[in-house]
């Protein structure tokens, strides 16, 4: 059988064992370890608000977290939940922004607590912009929640939607299934 992307963190037999290493190029002095226990609790939070939110699978959540830990946990939450990722520069020319989101359509938008009041601003009167949480307020509501996480999403399912760069007229989305991860 083949093992998905969502079932690579539970499946580990080493809970203790380091996960994510992260080194902040911006400070010498600055690093993050989470085992995979922590990976997984982070990760199946982040998924269990997202099912309470309404997202299931075949739903496209974007992400807008910065590069580092919060942006592996957030990835993993959101194909937990069984939904795919439509990973999102904040830096971007906001046309572009409102370009991509129009054609995804995603059902909400992840970012970091940080980058929410920013990102907020971007986006504010955009008609029909996604609903803005923050990783942090997810993950804390998740902890709560019992949802059950079986994992069950088909090969088939989408993973990701990447953009192409729009050169030859509008960025076009590429829809990429489990299976090929």
């Amino acid at each position: 059988t083949t093992t998905t992307v969502q079932e690579l963190v539970p499946s580990r037999g080493q809970p203790t064992a380091p996960a994510l290493l992260y080194f902040d190029p911006a400070s010498s002095a600055s690093s993050l370890e989470l085992s995979y226990s922590q990976l997984e609790q982070q990760q199946d939070a982040v998924a269990r608000a997202l099912l309470e939110r309404g997202v299931c699978e075949g739903s496209l959540v974007a992400d807008f977290c910065d590069e580092g830990p919060s942006l592996v946990v957030a990835i993993l939450g959101i194909l937990r939940a069984g939904a795919a990722v439509v990973r999102l520069d904040p830096t971007q020319p906001r046309a572009r922004l409102v370009t991509l989101l129009n054609d995804c359509r995603p059902a909400l938008a992840v970012c970091a607590e940080s980058g929410r009041p920013a990102l907020a601003s971007r986006l504010a009167g955009l008609a029909d912009h996604p609903p803005l949480v923050a990783l942090e307020a997810l993950e804390a509501e998740g902890r709560g929640l019992g949802h059950s996480l079986d994992g069950s999403c088909s090969e088939e399912s989408l993973s990701h939607v990447i953009y192409t760069s729009g050169s030859t007229g509008a960025p076009k989305g590429v829809a990429c299934e489990r299976r090929a991860l």
